[in-house]
């Protein structure tokens, strides 16, 4: 063994010397011919299908197509396929060498077959991988669970539905609104389809002074108003033009000339009012700025001679889009002109219970001249006898007091009636035995 070393340690550095020379001698030569292999070795690849390798790619995602031979039977797809099977298939693809690193999951369609489903019910649906390179040999898994319904259809009014309105200062003519289709065929699977409570378009108004008109998404709504995002219901159309006009608003006086109601003789119109007092409403700019107030149409209303109310309408309002009211509450305060006489002669009755016992009293005048104003028809029915001059005796300090007259009728104060400021003098005096009464 030691010998053998010994020729090992002598002969080998001459060995590695000696193919070190060879390898670097003409070494671009050496360079040439392992290029010229490679590009061998490609061609050989590139030209021989044969030659092929299996390529297994995750996690791919069943799409939901159409299935002409479910529709053929009435029958629609329950099962949310692209939503419920995602990321959950592996596909292998055996194919030429020279195509391996061009499969990706871009290049697999996964989809169920429905061959051979008659009738509704949940069924194993096998699953059909495509490529566009070399043959699928294996699925995992195989086959899927889908839920199979009647397929039914309805035919839903469209609604529309406004966003961001401005109703401080426009109107928007949402009774005359221009939809197009204003219905839409809803199908799918039966329970899905009587799921559906409305057909929605929003419309955004913002900033929107004029009329609209505007392609707008349509959206399916269950009976909560909650929006339906499934993909298993298809809508005739996704879309609808939407028309709608916009007009700005104004609140304007109700207004009525006064000369258009006569009052009676002996009696003035006080006042009139409305109710509401203003009116609402929508039209063209041009329109708007000219007018002030809404006129009111009067009839002929003879002479009042009472305060009355009555129902109106509004007058000239053919141009305008839109009116809050189209008639008022009218109030007319009717009252009788007054008049002032003077009455002579008039007999004066003093109250003089509040002096304490053993005071009495004097006073020189026995009747007054009273000046008295009230409603004409009172007034000038009024007659001397039927009044009386009334004072009332507070201060029951001994000495000369004021005492205040008021009007009585027969005996009762009537407040139609007032009197001219009149005062009487009165004596009180402390005395024994009975007072003048």
């Amino acid at each position: 063994m030691k010998k053998l070393w010994s020729y090992v340690r002598l002969y080998a550095p001459r060995f590695l010397k000696a193919a070190g020379g060879v390898l670097t001698r003409r070494l671009w030569l050496k360079l040439l011919s392992l290029g010229l292999a490679l590009l061998i070795w490609v061609y050989i690849i590139s030209n021989t299908p044969s030659l092929t390798r299996e390529r297994t790619i995750t996690d791919l995602s069943v799409t939901a197509t159409y299935s002409s031979s479910l529709s053929g039977y009435t029958l629609a797809v329950a099962t949310d396929i692209a939503s419920e099977y995602q990321n959950f298939v592996d596909v292998t693809v055996e194919l030429p060498q020279s195509q391996y690193a061009r499969l990706t999951s871009r290049n697999i369609r996964v989809t169920p077959d429905y061959t051979g489903i008659r009738t509704p019910g949940v069924y194993e649906v096998p699953l059909v991988a495509t490529t566009t390179y070399g043959n699928v040999t294996r699925i995992n898994p195989s086959t899927v669970s889908v839920t199979i319904e009647n397929l039914d259809s309805r035919l839903i009014s469209v609604e529309p539905v406004f966003l961001n309105e401005d109703t401080d200062t426009y109107w928007y003519a949402e009774n005359s609104i221009s939809i197009n289709p204003q219905q839409i065929t809803v199908s799918g699977p039966a329970s899905m389809v009587q799921n559906v409570s409305k057909v929605q378009v929003e419309l955004d108004v913002s900033g929107r002074s004029s009329s609209v008109r505007r392609s707008c998404t349509t959206s399916l709504v269950n009976a909560e108003d909650e929006p339906l995002t499934t993909r298993l219901l298809t809508r005739s159309s996704n879309s609808c033009y939407v028309t709608l006009d916009i007009y700005p608003k104004k609140s304007l006086e109700v207004y009525a000339d006064p000369s258009q109601l006569t009052a009676a003789e002996g009696y003035t119109i006080d006042s009139i009012s409305f109710q509401p007092a203003s009116v609402t409403v929508a039209g063209e700019s041009a329109l708007l700025n000219e007018l002030e107030y809404l006129p009111l149409d009067i009839p002929d209303l003879g002479e009042v001679s009472a305060t009355f109310s009555r129902t109106l309408s509004l007058s000239q309002l053919d141009d305008l889009k839109y009116v809050s009211t189209r008639s008022v509450y009218m109030t007319v305060n009717v009252s009788e002109s007054k008049v002032r006489r003077t009455f002579n002669g008039v007999k004066l009755e003093i109250d003089a219970s509040a002096l304490p016992a053993g005071c009495t009293w004097q006073c020189d005048t026995q009747e007054l001249t009273l000046s008295v104003t009230g409603p004409a028809t009172l007034v000038n029915a009024l007659t001397e006898s039927m009044l009386t001059a009334h004072a009332e005796l507070t201060d029951t300090a001994p000495g000369e007091h004021t005492a205040d007259v008021s009007l009585r009728v027969n005996g009762m104060e009537d407040e139609r009636l007032s009197l001219s400021p009149i005062s009487v003098s009165v004596l009180v005096m402390e005395a024994e035995g009975a007072g003048n009464e």
